[in-house]
């Protein structure tokens, strides 16, 4: 047997191998496996580590990463706020949901968290894991520009 092709039955059972790892733990299709092009490196992205990936190309597309932007004028006509361009409603709603927040938040209160990167980022993780929010919806353009979807 030639070493190009053990290099290929390798590469494919470390692959099959990381599959069945994937299954075990619950993570089943939520693995992204890369070939390098000598077949020697794999790389495993966690669901954990898409889930930053998304959100700085997120963060990128939607205030050029900066934490201060804002759109006075969204597509809807509202304005939009901070790292992730949340509007003031969206941001109450999820952070609320997720308990990062009080029900009780003033508007003057969530107006001045809004501006918090770390808030944004860990709502939007928060969103993203969830089964029951579109991020299509959330982030229309840029989601469909960074999934290319």
């Amino acid at each position: 047997m030639s070493s190009s092709s053990r290099k290929i039955i390798s590469a494919i059972i470390a692959f099959l191998a990381i599959l069945y790892v994937g299954y075990l733990l619950g993570q089943k299709g939520q693995i992204k496996v890369n070939f390098s092009n000598s077949l020697d490196e794999v790389t495993i992205l966690t669901t954990e580590q898409q889930v930053d990936e998304l959100i700085e190309k997120l963060a990128k597309c939607e205030s050029s990463n900066n934490p201060r932007a804002v759109n006075f004028k969204d597509r809807d006509g509202t304005a939009s706020f901070g790292y992730l361009q949340f509007k003031p409603e969206s941001f109450k709603y999820y952070g609320v949901k997720y308990g990062f927040i009080g029900e009780n938040a003033s508007w003057d209160y969530i107006m001045t968290i809004i501006w918090d990167k770390e808030m944004q980022v860990r709502i939007a993780k928060r969103m993203i894991d969830d089964k029951k929010v579109d991020p299509q919806r959330e982030w229309p353009l840029c989601w469909k520009k960074i999934t290319k979807k």
